[in-house]
């Protein structure tokens, strides 16, 4: 008697390869969707069906598997939104992306449309400053990690 394997059906055979899905949960803890796109192109990885990797593959590869979003990621690192920030520093949302814009305070950004979640701003945090440009005031000091 002669055993044949079956023939994989479309669904396995477009499957994303395991090695592609490893990467993308491994380059989840710094990049966003599109940026691990372009890393995955730039590697010669192409998907299941063979076709190069755009931010909405990569979304949707990360949700079929179940792989954490950046954002909760990020959360568990302890990292703050805009307004928890803000009422740690007693100052408004808007003042939170001023000063992350002029660089006074860090941010990690958790997707493709440049939303930031913030570290704690430590012992030294920015402060508001009337009459003082942001362009000539130093960056709050980070702490070490």
């Amino acid at each position: 008697m002669c055993t044949t394997d079956t023939p994989l059906g479309g669904g396995k055979l477009w499957q994303t390869p395991r090695s592609v899905v490893a990467a993308i949960d491994e380059l989840l803890e710094d990049h966003t969707d599109a940026e691990i796109a372009d890393i995955l192109n730039q590697r010669g990885l192409t998907s299941g069906k063979g076709c190069s990797f755009h931010r909405l593959l990569v979304r949707d590869i990360r949700e079929n598997y179940e792989l954490r979003n950046r954002h909760d990621r990020l959360r568990d690192r302890g990292l703050l939104t805009a307004p928890e920030l803000a009422v740690l520093l007693d100052v408004s949302v808007p003042t939170i992306w001023k000063w992350h814009r002029a660089g006074l305070i860090e941010g990690e950004k958790y997707n493709d449309k440049n939303a930031c979640l913030y570290p704690h701003p430590g012992p030294n945090p920015p402060r508001v400053q009337q009459g003082i440009r942001l362009d000539r005031r130093r960056p709050a000091a980070t702490p070490s990690k």
